[in-house]
């Protein structure tokens, strides 16, 4: 468990970047219902930090949904390849995958837009090889008129080095 100090220095504990391009999605059409796949990312070495041991994918999206329609992410899972052009791709860390449908949003009456994130499974980083990427796939219920806009962004935590903690004390205390 973290120590009061660490928590509230966590952002020293972890790093995040992009995992894929911006995604904009219109129900029925494109990209709808299909399997995404977001760029080979470097895993890092920031800041003279020690390699991380793990990987969190997060999801934010905005949505415009008609009344009760339905935003839902049917998969998500991990791979890793030897470099950025995705030389020897393979499902990595499988038991840390999405296989079953999770409901995202749903419309409110007369229609929404609805903001949102989800924080799928840390995959362990241990034995990948030098990049990875996530796959993903969402689906609008409602047929030519639903949108959403998602983004992938990767956590990345565990690094093996703590870091430098200052302890301020509240004079109000």
């Amino acid at each position: 468990m973290l120590s009061k100090a660490q928590q509230r220095q966590f952002g020293d504990l972890c790093n995040a970047s992009f995992g894929d391009p911006a995604l904009t999605i219109t129900s029925g059409a494109g990209q709808d219902g299909l399997e995404n796949d977001g760029n080979f990312v470097p895993i890092p070495d920031a800041g003279g930090k020690t390699r991380p041991e793990s990987a969190t994918p997060i999801i934010v999206f905005t949505t415009d949904l008609d009344a009760a329609e339905t935003l839902i992410l049917n998969a998500l899972n991990g791979q890793d390849a030897a470099d950025g052009a995705g030389t020897g791709v393979a499902d990595f860390d499988t038991d840390h995958s999405v296989s079953a449908d999770v409901l995202l949003a749903t419309g409110g009456g007369g229609g929404t837009t609805v903001t949102g994130g989800f924080r799928g499974p840390t995959l362990s980083l241990v034995g990948a090889r030098t990049h990875i990427r996530f796959q993903y796939t969402l689906t609008l219920s409602r047929g030519a008129t639903d949108t959403v806009n998602a983004q992938l962004a990767i956590l990345w935590g565990g690094y093996g080095e703590e870091p430098t903690i200052t302890i301020v004390e509240d004079s109000n205390a």
